[in-house]
Parts: C-alpha cells; structure tokens; sequence
C-alpha cells in the first residue's frame, strides 16, 4: 500500500499516515512542544504498527510553518534526509489550508512568542503579512469581519482550527499540494537575527 506521512512541528508534533486516496489511516497530535526527543521513535512507531517503514513510504508532507525555528528546523532537516534518499516531499503553510478547501477570504492567527501574533491575510487578489503585539492585533482583527484560522486556541478569539479542516477533508488538501507539487521553504515568524537577538544589558546606576 502506497502509504504517506503527514508531519507538523511548528507548535506540537502532529503526525498522520494516509492511504493512496489520500485517507487518513491515523492522525495524531502530541501535546508537547519537545518534540525533537521523541520525533524519531514516534514516526517509526507509527509506521511500524502499520507494517512499513521509512523506505516504504510513497511521499511525505510537512507543514513548512509558520513557527518556532526549532519545530520547523526540526522537519525541515528530516525531510532533506528523505529527499536525499530518494523519498517525495512536499512542504506548504499552514495558512494555506483553508484557501485549498476554498475559503476565498480569511484571517490566520497564530501567537508567535514575545507577546506578539501572527497574521495573515488574504482574499481573492492579494494576501499580507503581520507582526503585532496581542493587543494591537486584538483591535486590528475587531475591525474586520473576516473568518479567522489558528493553529490552536487563541484567548480572546473565536477562531477555526486548521488541523481539524486538515483531519476532516485530507483527500482535497493533500491531493491539491501533490499535483502542484508545493514545496515551499522554511516560513519563521522572524529574521534569524531578530529570533535569538538578546536584551541588552545597561550597566551604571539603579
């Protein structure tokens, strides 16, 4: 059975196996972000209760962010060790989910650490890209009358949560990324530089 493997670490670990219709065999999501001491065992414990293995697996999806720079190093580095290999990958956001399933216009949120979210917008002809503080954003997204999609709760915000649209409609999500064949590359919430920049240190005087 031509089998493929579905992996998300942008928050939590989020593994799925699915069949040559593009069904969900399983689909699972781990509640925790150290997913680097586990994220090996888990795959080939997957794929061992479904008697395959790594060299058995037809392609491989992963979510390409946005997120931590840990999580999506994490898979970005497994899937060139795939490619290498001479396995299929293919990569995509997260955000671009709900537009597959054929929401023409929305809002995606997601809180992106230092007290900040996330946000991108699209609609029919053009999408954009926001950092804010939670606060600015709250009153960014209180203007607007758009649907909005997370990753996970967000306090404050009624929001759809997109691995639940991917849970429930695999077929047209993962066959539309196979036959564009997306591969997109790394999406962090910011620059490097800025991601591990550290607080100054003033010395003098309290």
């Amino acid at each position: 059975m031509g089998y493929s493997l579905f992996i998300d670490s942008s928050d939590n670990l989020t593994l799925g196996l699915l069949d040559e219709k593009m069904k969900w065999v399983e689909f699972k999501t781990m509640a925790s972000r150290k997913s680097s001491g586990v994220f090996h065992g888990l795959i080939e414990e997957l794929l061992s209760l479904n008697g395959t293995d790594i060299f058995g697996l037809e392609r491989v999806f992963y979510a390409a962010g946005p997120g931590s720079y840990t999580g999506i190093r994490l898979v970005e580095g497994f899937s060139q060790i795939l490619r290498w290999r001479g396995i299929e990958t293919n990569s995509f956001y997260l955000f671009e989910t709900p537009k597959i399933l054929g929401v023409e216009s929305g809002i995606w949120v997601s809180e992106a650490y230092k007290g900040e979210l996330f946000l991108y917008d699209w609609d029919k002809d053009s999408t954009s890209t926001k950092l804010l503080k939670k606060e600015d954003a709250l009153d960014y997204l209180s203007e607007k009358n758009e649907k909005l999609f997370s990753l996970n709760k967000i306090d404050d915000l009624d929001t759809s949560l997109v691995l639940e649209l991917l849970e429930e409609s695999p077929e047209k999500v993962f066959s539309d990324i196979k036959e564009r064949n997306l591969n997109r590359d790394p999406f962090y919430y910011r620059s490097i530089e800025n991601e591990f920049t550290k607080p100054k240190i003033v010395k003098g005087r309290l």
